[in-house]
């Protein structure tokens, strides 16, 4: 199992990896709510795996928008034209 981060670094985490600002109380109310990412209890603390947080990130972003990928796509032909 990889370390497990407590809500200050995986507020931290979460900010660096996926530009994602999630504040230790945010991350708290959503433990509440259901609304968070998956997390380990012990005793009063809350434990995130970078693997939860990187699921979470990922389904709050979701995929990428057909127009922006064609935006990518229409600027790279444009680079190999030139």
């Amino acid at each position: 199992m990889s370390r497990l981060l407590n809500r200050a670094e995986a507020a931290t985490y979460l900010k660096a990896e996926w530009g994602l600002s999630r504040s230790k109380a945010t991350l708290a109310k959503l433990a509440v709510t259901g609304n968070g990412p998956d997390y380990h209890r012990t005793g009063r603390d809350a434990l995130y795996t970078p693997a939860a947080l990187d699921a979470y990130a990922v389904a709050l972003i979701g995929p990428p928008s057909p127009l922006a990928t064609q935006h990518k796509v229409d600027a790279l032909l444009q680079r190999v034209a030139a």
